[in-house]
This record gives structure tokens, sequence and C-alpha cells, in this order.
């Protein structure tokens, strides 16, 4: 059973990524017939609370916001030998919870099955494997992450962490969980986007980033070592995916966006894809600016009525992208499909991190100052800096988080 709450989009991408990699199976935990009303109406509460939290944070009339936001995701600095396991008012909170039933029906229907339990989000897990359930995983989907995701008392836990990177796995050892529970096994990407055609439509978004060549000509040596013999074809202009957040967080960017780079949209040299998900508020919004910026086709908005059909076209549509833009959350690991990073300003501490880890392997570009940035973007296809990072994500970056975690799971 993979289980994931609906509590932004990067629980439930990772889920739907490990299913098609296992070929197992996608519940909701936070929805009957796994959780009972009570449960459901606890989960609706929490996501409506981190959601409202995460607008608020984004809203520069609103500082105090932001700063609760931190609080809430605040992350320790990671120091040899430092002991982090001392449980937060958040553990605590939720081991009340748990107490008062929550996560019980997940355990219910676990008991009834024999399968393991896979999930994309710290609290079913915990509180399923709290309430009896045996073979429980639990995949990491941040860079670093918060003493949330490990219980009250973790050394007492069995519950086996699947973590993205070398930091989470270390952190989670500083919190209690025991070494020999915790693998490194990269971030679960979407098994369609990390096949066998990538690599030619990877040779393919080098050369619309790099237009010039001066990056091709630099790396010769190493691109053809990686790449071997492809052509670097590139019909089409580049596409821009501006990606925001499952609440709805930075959406005014995109207006932004629409003024800066309104020319080269008019002119058809640019392509732009405005992604809200499953929000129609935000995408009629999206449709207003484009109409008023009068940009033709050059732009269009994708959204859909449910999580399924939006995952699919999601895919669909970075399987032909070039640059992803979005804030540094689970998005940030797409970068290791050749997609260069252009990274909004971060909503709390895991993004902050999320954020820094990218930019240090040289796969993303900052891109807070939104209006600057776009008025990069002639110098930084022409520089072969789009290029660079998007060598870099595709040359340093694990892909492979999927099937790692089909295998470890096929193994319990």
């Amino acid at each position: 059973m993979i289980a994931a709450l609906d509590m932004g989009y990067g629980h439930l991408r990772a889920a739907a990524a490990i299913a098609t990699a296992s070929g197992g199976s996608v519940v909701e935990a936070d929805r009957a017939p796994v959780a009972t009303a009570d449960e459901a109406r606890a989960w609706l509460r929490a996501r409506r609370l981190y959601e409202g939290l995460s607008r608020a944070a984004d809203a520069w009339y609103l500082p105090g916001a932001g700063r609760l936001l931190d609080f809430v995701t605040g992350i320790p600095e990671l120091t040899a030998g430092r002991d982090d396991s001392a449980p937060t008012y958040a553990v605590r909170q939720l081991d009340t919870l748990i107490r008062d039933g929550l996560g019980a029906g997940l355990a219910s229907h676990l008991r009834a099955g024999a399968d393991p339990l896979v999930a994309t989000f710290y609290a079913p897990a915990i509180a399923a494997a709290a309430h009896g359930a045996l073979r429980v995983h639990l995949v990491v989907t941040d860079s670093d992450v918060n003493r949330i995701w490990a219980p009250l008392d973790p050394s007492r836990s069995k519950i086996v962490y699947l973590a993205p990177t070398e930091t989470a796995a270390a952190r989670l050892r500083s919190y209690g969980v025991a070494p020999g529970l915790v693998s490194v096994t990269g971030f679960p990407l979407p098994p369609e986007l990390t096949g066998d055609g990538l690599r030619v439509a990877f040779a393919s978004r080098l050369a619309r980033l790099d237009p010039g060549g001066a990056f091709r000509t630099a790396h010769a040596d190493e691109i053809r070592c990686r790449l071997g013999d492809v052509e670097f074809v590139a019909p089409g202009p580049p596409t821009i995916v501006f990606a925001v957040g499952g609440a709805g967080a930075q959406a005014e960017v995109a207006r932004r966006l629409l003024s800066t780079l309104r020319e080269p949209l008019a002119r058809g040299e640019l392509r732009l894809v405005l992604v809200a998900g499953t929000r129609r508020p935000v995408a009629e919004r999206f449709e207003k600016w484009i109409a008023a910026a009068r940009v033709g086709a050059s732009v269009s908005v994708l959204c859909e009525s449910g999580f399924p059909a939006y995952y699919r076209r999601f895919n669909e549509t970075l399987a032909s992208a070039d640059v992803l833009w979005t804030k540094p959350s689970e998005l940030t690991f797409y970068g290791a499909l050749g997609l260069p990073l252009l990274l909004a300003r971060p909503l709390g501490v895991h993004e902050r991190r999320n954020r820094a880890w990218a930019l240090g392997l040289g796969a993303a570009i900052d891109a807070e100052d939104s209006r600057r940035t776009a008025a990069r973007f002639p110098s930084l296809l022409a520089d072969g800096s789009f290029a660079a990072a998007a060598w870099a994500g595709f040359t340093r970056m694990p892909r492979t988080g999927a099937a790692r975690i089909a295998e470890t799971i096929s193994g319990s």
C-alpha cells in the first residue's frame, strides 16, 4: 500500500512515481475508506492550516506569517555527534493525535492484508507504526528534514526511511533513528521521464538552451562521453514551465513574467506554460493576465480538475520543456532530468535547504528577483548558463530513486 496525503503535490507526486515503478496502488490516507470520518476531518483541518500559512508567508504585508512558517519547519544545524532526538512541540502534538486515534484506520487496513506500507508523508507512517502496523517505509521528500519526521521515541521505531540525500539521512540519524533503518535512494522521479528516451530528449534540450553552442564547444569531450553519438536538433523555441505551489503561493510572479517576457513571447521566440495544478481560480487569473498581455499562442495554462489528470499532463509537459521555474519544493529534484531550475523565493526552512542544495550542485539559478531573472533570459541562453545548469542537474543529481525504492519495498 502506497499512502499519500493531499498536503501539497510533492507527496502525491512521489507516491504516484513509486506506484508506477513498483506496480503498487496509491491510497489517500486522509480519505475514506482508509480514514474514519473523524480522521478525515482532522487531516482537512491540518491541510487548510498549512495552505493558509503558506499563502500568508508569501505575502509581503504579513511578515509574521513567514516567521511562523520558519518556526514550524525549522531544522537545526547539522553537527557531527550532536543529539537532536529530543521531541519538539510539533512531535508531541502529533503523538497526542495518534493516541486519540489518528492513523488507526490505516493500521487496520494494513493488518487486514499482507502488503508493506510506503508513505510519502511522515504522519501516516508514524501513526500506522504506533498502531501496530509492521513493515512501514517512509519516503522523505526534501533534501533535509524537520524533527517531525521521526516519532516521539525514535530509538524504539522500526520505520524504514528512504532518504533522497546523504544530508537527509544524516539528519534522521541525528534525530535518533537507527542507522540501519535509513537508506539513501534519491527522490522518486516519474519513471516515464527517466527512461530510455531521456538521453535524446536531453540532447535536444541542450541545443535549445545553448543556441550559440558555447557550452557544447567548451565541454564537447565530456558531453560525448556521457551522451554518446546523439544529434543536437532543436525544433522550436525554448519552453519555460512555471509551476506554482499546490497552495497557490507565488502565483503573482506569473504576471511579472508575462510583462517582462512579453516581446519574445509575442514574437514566438519563447514559449511559457503556467501551471495552476488543480486550482481553477489560479488558472482563471493566469488566463486573464495572458489576455491582457497580448502574447498570442506562445503561452498556455495547465490545469486539471483532479490530481491524476494533472500529474499525467504535467509529466507530458516536462518531457518537452527546457526550463523549470519553481519555488524550491520537491520539484527541485526534477533538475536530475536535465531541466535547469530557476528557483523563486523559498517558503519554509526545508525549501531553503532544497534551494541551497541545488545551487551548490550548480543545477539552479537564483530567481528570487523575478523581473531581473526574466530580463536576463536572453543572456542566460547566449552565455551557456542555462545549458551549464541543465548539465549539472543531469550529471550530478540522482534520478533512479523510484526504482531503488521499489527494489527496497520488494525485499522487505
